[in-house]
């Protein structure tokens, strides 16, 4: 059973730690709507996964039309990459 991460005193939120020898990696991409200004996790929220175990992939400038820098994420924990390489890690 994976050990879980306590919330923080801002999240109600827990996070499950992948399991031992487990690839664990959570990648996030920028929207491509027009008009969408959201991005699925914010710095805070990479922070708790990266803390709790998981390899987090955000694609450069994922946040940016949310006011999210790349330079965040990277100090949050997650490794800022290209959006071919957010993918690579997926099963086929």
């Amino acid at each position: 059973m994976a050990d879980r991460v306590e919330p923080s005193a801002t999240s109600e939120e827990t996070v499950d730690k992948p399991s031992v020898g487990a690839a664990a990696v959570v990648a996030v991409v920028a929207e491509t709507g027009e008009g969408e200004h959201r991005v699925a996790l914010v710095p805070e929220d990479v922070a708790k996964l990266h803390s709790a175990g998981f390899d987090v992939l955000v694609e450069a400038d994922a946040g940016k039309r949310a006011w999210f820098l790349d330079d965040a994420y990277a100090g949050a924990g997650a490794k800022v990459v290209d959006r071919s390489t957010t993918f690579a890690p997926a099963p086929a």
